[in-house]
């Protein structure tokens, strides 16, 4: 049976940031993975209980470094779901692509704008532009392509000719 301690420090590396990065196998979001003997957890997790003991049920162990990699007990800290999403929000790191610039967008900012002052029903503009009703409401409703992801200078174009 293997020592944990050992398999997790061999599987280590300083980097110069300062952070300890994981060198062993990586889930699909870079987060270091431990699997030795029956014990498989996030790596950064195993840190924090090997160095800074127990972590609340409940709770998740952040990074202060943004480096998923990184198990440096030092540069991680405990907090709710919701402190984690408020850290990756304020520092930036939720920039995920929206609106027209996402990879399987079928509409534009234009087609947007017609569509919410479009008097069509959310089933004939949803044939038209080749989505649900269900996700015309949602942007008639603000709960998708909000306002506030709005590009500043969009040129007007007539969104019926578009379509075509």
């Amino acid at each position: 049976m293997k020592n944990v301690k050992q398999y997790f420090d061999d599987r280590t590396k300083q980097v110069h940031s300062g952070c300890i990065e994981w060198q062993g196998s990586l889930d699909g979001h870079g987060y270091g993975q431990i699997r030795c003997n029956s014990l498989s957890e996030k790596a950064h997790r195993y840190s924090y209980r090997y160095f800074k003991g127990k972590i609340p049920k409940g709770y998740c162990v952040c990074h202060k470094c943004d480096n998923p990699k990184c198990v440096n007990h030092e540069h991680l800290f405990i907090g709710t779901h919701s402190d984690n999403m408020r850290d990756m929000y304020e520092k930036g790191r939720a920039n995920r692509p929206s609106g027209e610039d996402h990879k399987d967008s079928k509409l534009t900012w234009n087609k947007v704008e017609h569509i919410r002052i479009s008097k069509k029903s959310s089933r004939e503009l949803g044939k038209l532009y080749g989505v649900s009703h269900q996700t015309i409401l949602a942007i008639r409703n603000n709960k998708t392509w909000k306002p506030i992801h709005l590009p500043k200078a969009k040129p007007a174009v007539d969104a019926e000719r578009e379509v075509s």
